[in-house]
């Protein structure tokens, strides 16, 4: 009988929920490991119970940098959690104004982003829709 060599659980996809706690955390450095499985990596629009996304923690807890490295990963900036809130409703009543402002600005930013990256527009969109 052939015994496999691998561990097929070392090969599950990583949990959005792990992400949500780097982003709550600000630890860029696990994020980019979760991410970095390709196509087996982490959805960086996963959800927790609450609907909340990493981006959503990482703007509620003042991480300028993880949200900056979300929105440049391209991630779903109008999705809403449980209770209809974005993540730039959430840093704004978290007072991160910096961070609110760089989400109200994120579409823009995402825009020149796929274009330099020759990214349809329609097919991120969908990809969108079927995260959340």
């Amino acid at each position: 009988m052939f015994k496999s060599i691998f561990n097929i659980k070392a090969f599950k996809r990583p949990s959005p929920k792990e992400l949500i706690a780097a982003a709550g955390r600000g630890d860029l450095d696990t994020a980019i490991k979760l991410r970095g499985w390709g196509i087996r990596g982490v959805d960086l629009n996963g959800t927790n119970e609450k609907g909340e996304t990493a981006l959503m923690r990482a703007a509620a807890n003042g991480h300028e940098q993880f949200v900056d490295w979300l929105i440049d990963s391209l991630v779903n900036i109008r999705s809403k959690n449980n209770d209809g809130m974005t993540a730039e409703d959430i840093a704004k009543n978290n007072n991160h104004m910096k961070i609110a402002e760089n989400l109200e600005n994120a579409f823009e930013r995402q825009m020149l982003i796929m274009q330099s990256k020759s990214i349809n527009f329609n097919d991120l969109s969908r990809a969108w829709d079927y995260t959340r």
